[in-house]
């Protein structure tokens, strides 16, 4: 165990950069969750273009779902499979949009698709992005779709 925290510790000052990258970019994400309904709720007090807030407000309160909603029905509109897409959810990332796996090749897989770093430094996806469950949906969708398959997750196995 010693051996194993050691071997963690040491990767993490020659690539600790990179870590707090990941951890910031997904603080920030939290605080944008948080701040934003925060923001409006004080906005929607104020006397001020109270109208249009009320008016936003009803919009976006019928179109609003969850992520997992969202994130399910993208798929299902798509064509593939909402069971395969809960399952791999539930197992990866448990719906934490905060989940962050390290793995023993040194990379890390993020957020709720836990998509993995090599994609970040390949520039097939950005930070941003496979930290947001909107951005990453489609991400996933189109990665499924040109390969045919969930093969990249390594819970696939517990879906079938």
């Amino acid at each position: 165990m010693k051996t194993k925290i050691k071997g963690f510790l040491v990767h993490f000052k020659n690539h600790g950069a990179f870590y707090v990258l990941i951890l910031n970019a997904l603080v920030w994400t939290t605080l944008y969750q948080v701040a934003v309904p925060i923001g409006r709720e004080f906005l929607s007090k104020s006397p001020i273009k109270t109208t249009y807030i009320a008016k936003e407000a009803k919009a976006e309160a019928l179109q609003s779902t969850t992520p997992k909603q969202y994130m399910l029905n993208r798929i299902k509109e798509e064509g593939l499979s909402v069971a395969m897409a809960e399952c791999i959810l539930k197992n990866e990332s448990g719906f934490n949009p905060s989940a962050l796996g390290v793995n023993n090749n040194k990379t890390a897989d993020l957020g709720y698709w836990q998509i993995n770093s090599i994609h970040i430094k390949g520039k097939r996806i950005t930070l941003t992005c496979a930290t947001n469950y909107k951005c990453s949906t489609e991400w996933v969708i189109d990665k499924v779709k040109n390969e045919g398959n969930w093969s990249a997750w390594s819970t696939l196995s517990k879906c079938k």
